[in-house]
């Protein structure tokens, strides 16, 4: 059996991926320790199906995982996998299963997500509720796509800091302190529009959810990004993802403490309490990451998803992502990758972006090595712990793909 990410055969937690190409040996998925891996390929490649199966993996292997699904394409996850190539699981010792899954929504009420639970018992809905302090007066500017420069933007920035001065406060005290400040009325009425729509959304309440609540290691748990209206934009996707990122880093820093004093100290039950009421290490996978981390621009998630890169190894915290443009991708993220996994590319910008990342242990580039690569679910992996580059064959999922091209029929 051939593993990637980790050059130590004896210590290792892993779980199958794939096979090997030239052997047909299996290869397996290291995740002794947290990674950071980017997923590349143009679309139809596979790129979103190999996410799927990091995902499965990790929940197999009983790590905590927050999948953030832009598309919708992931909740199809309780459903077995009874496509053309379920058939051939068994060859990876493997068989067909529905999974449990945590949809983790900022929507109430919604009927899809009612009618999906009486299909199966696998299914959790979990609505994440936030409190407004939870976010800066220039989060609830970038949450609607606003410059803090421009006259809503200055004016939701002023009213925002002000009842900020608060330890809580709600989006009628925004409301309310927008009516008495000095503003045209057309840039008032804009600003309270935008508020209420996004307070019938239910996403901020009186009390916040914990993330105990939020989430656990039972279930894949789905952040679904995908339920925003496109009206917002990207705003409200980042800002909630950063959100999360930073409660999620906060929380593990602090407990990774505890972890070890309890493992160098003769009275290690008297932090066990603490520890349990903690998140477990966790792994975060991003589809369209480059929505999130782009190399042009910036985005309130920006900072935090290359800080999570950069930190997170210490506190146990993994990050996968998958794009179609790794071209598109900040390049000091894409400098913290230790694994790739790349599908076919033929953009010269994504090749030039991957084969950057060449390193001296190969024997040839890394766009020339993609550019050999035929057929769906193929992939060509650049492991940087074994400084091998190797030619795989991505596994079937044990779950239903919700990311296949809709087919146009005749009716």
């Amino acid at each position: 059996m051939g593993i990637i990410g980790n050059d130590d055969d004896k210590d290792t937690n892993s779980f199958i991926i794939g096979k090997l190409v030239e052997s047909e040996e299996l290869l397996n998925l290291d995740i002794s320790f947290p990674h950071v891996i980017l997923i590349s390929g143009k679309r139809g490649t596979g790129k979103s199906y190999s996410l799927g199966v990091i995902a499965e993996g990790l929940l197999e292997t009983s790590q905590l995982v927050l999948l953030t699904d832009t598309m919708n394409i992931y909740w199809t996850m309780f459903k077995k996998n009874t496509q053309n190539e379920s058939k051939n699981l068994p060859n990876y010792e493997l068989i067909s299963e529905g999974l449990p899954i945590n949809l983790i929504t900022i929507k109430s009420n919604d009927d899809f997500y009612e009618t999906v639970q009486t299909e199966t018992n696998l299914v959790r809905i979990t609505k994440l509720i936030l409190l407004p302090s939870e976010l800066s007066p220039s989060e609830w500017c970038d949450m609607f796509d606003l410059s803090i420069n421009s006259p809503m933007g200055m004016a939701l920035f002023d009213a925002v800091s002000i009842v900020s001065e608060k330890s809580s406060f709600s989006i009628s005290d925004i409301v309310a302190k927008l009516n008495e400040t000095e503003i045209a009325i057309g840039t008032l009425k804009a600003l309270e529009r935008r508020l209420k729509s996004v307070e019938q959304w239910g996403l901020f309440g009186e009390k916040g959810v914990k993330l105990n609540e939020l989430m656990d290691n039972r279930h894949i748990n789905i952040l679904d990004l995908g339920i925003i209206p496109r009206g917002f934009g990207g705003g409200m996707r980042n800002v909630l993802l950063t959100i999360l990122i930073r409660k999620i880093m906060n929380n593990r820093v602090r407990i990774r403490k505890y972890e070890e004093l309890a493992e160098i100290s003769d009275n290690a039950y008297l932090y066990k309490s603490k520890i349990r009421k903690g998140l477990l290490p966790l792994w975060l996978l991003i589809d369209e990451a480059h929505q999130f981390v782009p190399r042009k621009g910036t985005t309130v998630s920006k900072p935090a998803l290359i800080t999570w890169a950069k930190e997170g190894r210490q506190p146990g915290l993994g990050l996968v992502m998958a794009t179609q443009r790794p071209g598109a991708l900040d390049s000091e993220i894409l400098s913290q990758c230790d694994i790739i996994i790349s599908h076919r590319i033929t953009l010269n910008q994504d090749l030039k972006a991957l084969n950057d990342l060449s390193q001296n242990y190969m024997t040839q580039e890394l766009r020339y090595a993609i550019g050999e690569i035929k057929g769906r679910g193929k992939a060509i992996i650049m492991d940087d712990i074994t400084e091998k580059l190797i030619k795989a064959e991505i596994r079937p999922r044990k779950t239903w793909h919700g990311g296949g091209e809709r087919k146009i029929k005749k009716y």
